[in-house]
């Protein structure tokens, strides 16, 4: 985690620095905007960690392409708390003609900083996906991976689901195998005529041994995993399994 001054536009824009995310050395191509404040009053009800923010600073936190995140310590007691904006207003929300609250009420430590970017991690995937996401498929599209898909590939090697592409790691397949076992009772749960009952068991068990893969590599189980973004990062995971399938694997119908 590295992190830089935020260049502003007067003496107050609205954040304080930003942080770049790296992983395994390598940076990541989004940031962590932070806005930090501290206290030396007896905050000791919800209400005094409020902080009233301009709107239309929290109108940019909420449609920005980057994740900001609030911090606040108070120094006499060395509490700090945090919220991000975006989760706790909606844009419509917003009244212009006064400060718009934000209450810290969550602990900020080590721990829940590694979530942090984990959570700005998927968030940054899941607007490339939205923004690249083709309005319809030609058939030809399925050929190969889709071009709004390697965005997904590149998450699914973050998460250890590769050992070496197109490889999986062994504790992928052994939790692939898993979960497809359990999967075989309940392929009813999808709904969905256009699919056989193989290409059920099969999308069923990407689409839940995703969220496994992330909780075990981030250590974190509420991330904003949203259900459009599963349902992309499934279906190209699929296209992978189909592969291990017919090379004796992972299991098939």
């Amino acid at each position: 985690m590295r992190s830089t001054p935020a260049s502003s536009a007067s003496d107050d824009f609205g954040e304080d620095f930003f942080v770049y995310c790296e992983d395994n050395s390598v940076i990541e191509p989004f940031k962590i905007f932070i806005q930090v404040k501290a206290s030396e009053a007896f905050d000791k009800n919800p209400s005094d960690w409020t902080e009233y923010c301009d709107p239309f600073t929290v109108r940019n936190w909420i449609l920005s392409n980057e994740m900001t995140v609030i911090i606040r310590t108070n120094l006499m007691s060395q509490e700090t708390r945090y919220a991000v904006p975006e989760d706790e207003c909606e844009y419509w929300d917003i009244n212009y003609e006064k400060s718009f609250p934000i209450q810290l009420l969550t602990t900020f430590d080590k721990k829940v900083a590694e979530q942090l970017i984990w959570m700005a991690r998927i968030r940054h995937y899941d607007r490339l996906v939205r923004l690249t996401l083709p309005n319809e498929f030609e058939h030809h599209v399925y050929d190969d991976i889709p071009h709004f898909r390697l965005f997904l590939f590149e998450l699914l090697m973050r998460l250890g689901i590769f050992a070496q592409p197109p490889t999986f790691s062994a504790f992928f397949v052994a939790l692939y195998k898993q979960v497809y076992i359990d999967h075989q009772t309940e392929l009813s749960l999808i709904d969905s005529d256009d699919m056989t009952a193989t290409e059920k068991l099969r999308y069923a068990t990407c689409f839940s041994v995703i969220p496994l893969m992330l909780m075990n590599k981030s250590g974190h189980d509420n991330l904003g995993l949203s259900p459009l973004f599963l349902d992309q990062a499934a279906c190209a995971l699929v296209q992978f399994v189909i592969d291990a399938e017919n090379n004796n694997i992972l299991p098939s119908c």
